[in-house]
């Protein structure tokens, strides 16, 4: 699988900055980002709540969220959460 480092992911980073180098939602492969908070936890907080919002994420804490299409609406889910 090939490494692509992108600078949308740099400290100060926005939410749409993360939402686009992930090709959120319509990426068809895995994706990982690695980036910084707050724009990670304001990320997690849009994808679960339809909000940003100040939101903790731990330092190497990985959060693995996918979505599916039910009934033409979009839908993320949380599948795993594993904090250091």
């Amino acid at each position: 699988m090939p490494v692509k480092v992108k600078s949308q992911l740099s400290a100060g980073a926005s939410v749409a900055d993360l939402l686009g180098a992930a090709d959120w939602p319509d990426s068809p492969g895995t994706i990982i980002l690695v980036s910084h908070q707050p724009a990670l936890g304001r990320l997690a907080a849009l994808l679960l709540a339809g909000a940003e919002a100040d939101w903790s994420i731990k330092k190497g804490g990985i959060w693995w969220f996918t979505n599916r299409v039910r009934h033409d609406e979009t839908q993320t889910i949380l599948r795993a959460v594993h904090n250091p």
